[in-house]
């Protein structure tokens, strides 16, 4: 994340530390706002709706 750091991007810690932990442990983040994650390392598995 050094390159988020440079070019001025801060995102909320709780954010950074769910994507932290799937970065770290290899897993894919379930998520619809994949938008709010930035980092490159991380895989997602996004979702398209909860069943609305």
């Amino acid at each position: 994340m050094p390159g988020l750091i440079l070019e001025g991007i801060s995102l909320p810690t709780v954010d950074t530390l769910i994507a932290a932990a799937a970065i770290a442990e290899g897993c894919y983040l379930v998520t619809r706002n994949t938008k709010d994650y930035l980092m490159k390392e991380l895989k997602f598995h996004p979702v398209e709706s909860y069943g609305e």
